[in-house]
């Protein structure tokens, strides 16, 4: 129950009453006892049921002391990559906006965010990447109890893109380039065989060990080990064809790294930064606009020009969602089993005489 009272030479009415524990003192703006009466009652009745008759303070954070907390919390819970790729946007964040605290974010400084980066050149993918890592980033820190206002990118649009083929080499600039990675060194050739022949992410390249082939069985098992977790998190199994066994032969090892085995971790986002040497031979090569990741979709999109089962290679890629492998599903060609359907409803018509 609250308490009604006036203070020593002043005429207006308070009252006292406790809410979580701690008393709180209310000027009821009203020299008039009767109409501090019924405040008091309506407070009252308002603890009774649970409603506070003032509002809880809005928990907001600086943006520097909530980084450390949510690194520390991403760092147990997140890949390596995807902690680095966070940091950057987070940066790119506090650059454009200033914001000194969570909650000062609204949703026109994200969309003027939005429009600075693209300004910048950054690409509206890009861009789309950062407003949905950004997003997730205020998510967490509403789950972590450390702010509880609203999320400034929920109704901020993202960019509608056109869906695009990813780019793939034809067979004759794969050669080209198995050629020209093997002249420039070991190495070289390994990076460029296990991202055209396995399909492997740049970071799984990386990170690729001999423990992970078995050349009996013919088959190569991407798993994640005590440094090293990959993208989906599930280990899953590839086929070690015979052009990717013939060419790692002559460098099998029992166990390490394929590539630079002696480097290990250190605070970088890679634990071998390949890029110059696969810049290297894309030059050579006359083929500037080819990354790894062109390397992987050049796997997938070679494969399905072939005919292999769109499952095989969701399968053999790691994509958890099939919907991921269906943007190779055009390179197909006509498939005859599409009669097997028409043919059975055929004689189904004609043994009950529908024509």
């Amino acid at each position: 129950m609250s308490h009604l009272y006036q203070r020593k030479g002043n005429e207006y009415w308070y009252v006292k009453f406790y809410q979580n524990g701690k008393p709180h003192h209310k000027s009821l703006k009203t020299k008039n006892k009767r109409r501090a009466e019924a405040i008091q009652r309506e407070i009252d009745r308002r603890l009774d049921n649970g409603i506070m008759p003032i509002p809880e303070k809005s928990k907001d954070i600086d943006v520097t002391m909530f980084w450390q907390k949510y690194l520390q919390w991403a760092n147990d819970h997140k890949r390596p990559n995807t902690v680095s790729t966070e940091t950057v946007f987070w940066k790119q964040l506090l650059a454009a906006t200033g914001i000194r605290t969570l909650g000062v974010l609204t949703p026109a400084k994200v969309e003027a965010f939005k429009n600075r980066r693209l300004k910048q050149g950054l690409s509206k993918q890009s861009i789309n990447d950062a407003i949905k890592a950004l997003q997730a980033i205020y998510n967490y820190a509403r789950k972590l109890g450390l702010y509880d206002g609203p999320n400034p990118f929920t109704s901020v649009a993202k960019y509608v893109l056109p869906k695009r083929p990813p780019k793939h080499l034809s067979a004759e600039q794969v050669s080209r380039l198995l050629r020209l990675a093997q002249e420039d060194g070991r190495d070289a050739l390994i990076v460029f065989a296990l991202g055209l022949l396995t399909g492997m992410r740049k970071s799984e390249i990386d990170n690729a060990r001999w423990e992970w082939f078995d050349f009996g069985a013919k088959l190569i098992t991407v798993q994640s080990d005590e440094g090293f977790v990959i993208k989906d998190k599930d280990a899953r199994t590839i086929p070690l064809s015979d052009d990717l066994a013939n060419i790692l032969h002559p460098y099998r090892e029992e166990s390490g790294y394929l590539i630079k085995p002696r480097k290990e971790q250190g605070k970088h986002r890679y634990r071998y930064e390949f890029r110059k040497l696969f810049q290297r031979v894309i030059r050579r090569a006359e083929l500037p606009w080819v990354t790894p990741h062109v390397l992987r979709h050049t796997f997938g999109s070679i494969l399905a020009d072939r005919n292999v089962s769109i499952y095989k290679i969701r399968k053999w890629m790691g994509h958890s969602d099939v919907r991921t492998t269906q943007v190779y599903a055009h390179l197909q060609d006509y498939d005859d089993d599409i009669n097997r359907m028409s043919l059975s409803f055929a004689e189904h018509g004609s043994s009950n005489g529908t024509g």
